[in-house]
């Protein structure tokens, strides 16, 4: 009896193969027409819930299936379709059948076939740990019951007048947070507090049930039946997910939009009623409630959910918008022959044929998703690596970088390889070899030979002024650019209070000294005369002590130098604390540099290397300078603390201490001593941070 194999038609010279029986479970049901206006229809399987979208061509296969006959059935297609069809398109389609276990009959090989693609899906131990840690699903419950009972409850929510409602809402909540905003940012402060990120965690949770609530109930609106709610790990992170893949069955597609759509819909609707609420209600934990829920669900709708690029909302609307199913595969099979034509231009055929901008735009999301991934993936390795045991924590590191990195790569490469012969023979192959060759010479050739460190250019000695106590500036004789001496008089503060205790003093010695003048005299003031004697010499060390201090509100000169620093708010009649900083004084006109180079580079320079210095203020001028010296042992602290990241700088410090401000230096750091060999013109008028690029020895950009 001829007979029909996984691939092929092998039959009697008639060509009367009979086909296999269909399952007689199998639903065809009405599609969506595509993009380009063709009809198609869904192929429904129950056993696994999945849908196969099919062509005219194979919907005719199956219209004509009870003919039996291979002969029959193309026949009758040919009267149908007025064009031929080849025994391919009839071998491709009852492969289609058998791949997918949509048939009574096995193929060829008979059941063993069925049994050996069953043991060749089976994974070791090892890659079932690997894909379990990667991803996994885990299905909570089937809501179908739960929806229909609620339905009658929620669903006024899911219709076009709630939707006006929430979008007035989400007006009228913006408007007045605008009008509280300092306060609305200020709440943002509670998130980095344990209470805040409890209240963001719970937010969260709660935000998620309502986004996949609101695709079921989308869905339970149009009919449908919703297998299963469930939670997937990506990399061991939960993300709740609703099956709504019988949104197949609806052949209008804006329905299926709305099915995407609602989630997003459900999180905005949750972000409009807690803002409004935010604004009205008490400070409180109700109050933090709704703001944590109204950030977590603007943030979530908006930033998360509409990103295209990975398989969330985003990229479901972004399917149904363009009427292309299978968005990511046939984008990702698009993208790399288009990446093969700009490389090699080969010449070989698309593997589909759509129009011009549906075309770009598939590759555009293609390219663009593998950007997005590629820095996505490194990223997520990187908290793993962070967070976890260090011991365990480079193992995931290392798999995660060969799984969703490396191994694209290298499989995309064994396909260049499998296509050399052609590759070869063409000339756009020749200058894309070219260039790589160039970009690999660029990257591991020695050509770079500069070191940048971080530094602060600063005076050999710089002397703070500031006042002795508290007052009133009296006189101030100095200004920026005044060269003064030390001993010069430069400026004195006058102190009411301290006037005040001196006369008072005076007063008290004057009493005491004419009780002394009459002790001879009076019995009484004879007989205290120790007393008064003692008291008197208190006053007196008191008065000495009040000389001493109003002698320094004249400040003078403590070194020779030059004024800097002098703000013009500084001025005579102006009330200043003994923490307000008047000018300094800078020594002298010599200046010189302290900068901190990392361990990787710190063997590549050598005492005398030359440099530029280039001040972080732009309207400076760049100055030259030399290395003088480098310190044999990693520095602990930094003698400048401009230099550290919390205030700008390069170094990576921690902040320890019980007063948070010791900075400790985290990694392995050098101090750097440079002096300027420039003569300079220019007067800095304060410490200035900068860069300087030292000549070193060459090594490659890879190294």
């Amino acid at each position: 009896m001829p007979t029909v194999s996984g691939s092929s038609l092998e039959g009697d010279e008639d060509n009367q193969v009979i086909l296999p029986t269909l399952r007689q479970d199998l639903e065809i049901l009405h599609g969506s027409a595509k993009h380009t206006g063709e009809p198609t229809w869904m192929l429904f399987d129950p056993l696994r819930n999945q849908y196969f979208r099919i062509n005219r061509l194979f919907f005719l296969f199956l219209n004509f299936w009870d003919l039996e006959t291979v002969d029959k059935v193309k026949s009758a297609i040919v009267e149908k379709l007025k064009r031929p069809v080849s025994d391919e398109e009839i071998s491709q389609f009852l492969k289609f059948l058998f791949d997918n276990q949509l048939t009574n009959v096995p193929p060829q090989d008979g059941y063993r076939s069925y049994s050996m693609r069953e043991a060749a899906s089976r994974k070791s131990f090892s890659s079932t740990v690997l894909h379990g840690y990667l991803f996994f699903k885990i299905p909570l419950f089937r809501p179908d019951k739960f929806l229909t009972a609620l339905w009658p409850f929620v669903g006024f929510l899911f219709t076009g007048a709630s939707a006006a409602v929430f979008a007035l809402l989400g007006v009228l909540g913006l408007y007045l947070v605008s009008r509280q905003w300092s306060s609305f940012e200020t709440q943002f402060a509670e998130f980095l507090s344990l209470e805040g990120f409890v209240f963001y965690a719970l937010s969260l949770a709660f935000v998620k049930v309502c986004h996949e609530l609101g695709h079921a109930f989308m869905a339970h609106k149009y009919g449908l039946k919703v297998s299963v709610i469930g939670a997937a790990f990506l990399v061991l992170m939960p993300i709740l997910y609703t099956d709504t893949s019988n949104a197949w069955r609806l052949k209008s597609r804006r329905k299926r939009l709305m099915i995407d759509f609602a989630g997003i819909f459900t999180e905005l609707a949750l972000a409009c009623f807690a803002t409004v609420l935010w604004v009205f209600l008490p400070d409180g934990v109700l109050r933090s409630a709704t703001f944590s829920i109204a950030a977590v669900s603007w943030v979530m709708s908006l930033l998360i959910n509409l990103n295209p690029f990975m398989r969330f909302d985003g990229y479901y609307i972004l399917s149904d918008s363009l009427g292309v199913e299978n968005l990511q595969e046939r984008g990702f099979a698009l993208g790399r022959w288009k990446l093969r034509e700009l490389l090699f231009g080969v010449g070989l055929p698309p593997p589909e044929h759509i129009n011009k901008s549906l075309h770009r735009s598939l590759i555009v999301h293609a390219w663009a998703t593998w950007i997005y991934r590629f820095f996505l993936f490194i990223g997520i390795a990187i908290l793993v690596y962070s967070f976890f045991i260090k011991a365990i924590a480079i193992v995931l590191f290392v798999v995660e970088i060969l799984y969703f990195i490396l191994l694209p790569i290298f499989r995309e490469i064994s396909v260049w390889w499998g296509m050399r012969s052609m590759i070869f023979k063409s000339r756009r192959s020749v200058t894309t070899l070219l260039v790589v060759g160039l970009l690999l010479f660029f990257f591991f050739a020695p050509m770079s030979s500069r070191v940048s460190v971080n530094a602060v250019l600063h005076a050999d000695q710089e002397v703070t002024i500031y006042p002795p106590i508290a007052g009133r500036l009296a006189e101030i004789n100095v200004s920026n650019g005044h060269v003064v001496k030390r001993g010069q008089r430069l400026a004195s503060v006058y102190s009411r209070e301290l006037m005040l205790k001196t006369d008072l003093v005076k007063r008290r010695i004057e009493l005491l000294e004419k009780r002394l003048n009459r002790s001879n005299a009076d019995r009484l003031e004879n007989m205290n005369l120790r007393i008064i004697k003692s008291a008197l010499a208190g006053e007196y060390e008191e008065l000495e002590n009040l000389r001493e201090q109003q002698s320094r509100l004249i400040i003078t000169a403590d070194v020779s130098g030059v004024v800097v620093d002098h703000a013009p708010s500084i001025h005579a009649g102006r009330y200043v604390g003994q923490t307000r900083e008047l000018f300094k004084i800078r020594s002298q006109l010599d200046y010189e540099l302290t900068g901190a180079v990392s361990e990787k580079d710190i063997g590549r320079l050598a005492l005398g290397a030359v440099g530029t210095f280039y001040p972080e203020n732009m309207q400076l001028t760049p100055v030259r300078v030399v290395l003088e010296k480098i310190h044999s042992t990693a520095a602990k602290s930094l003698s400048f603390p401009d230099l550290a990241t919390i205030n700008g700088g390069d170094v990576p410090v921690e902040v320890s201490g019980s007063d948070g401000q010791s900075e400790k230096v985290s990694g392995s750091y050098y101090a750097v001593g440079l002096s300027v060999t420039d003569d300079l013109q220019e007067k800095f008028g304060q410490t200035q941070r900068g860069t300087v690029k030292l000549a070193a020895s060459r090594v490659s950009y890879a190294e």
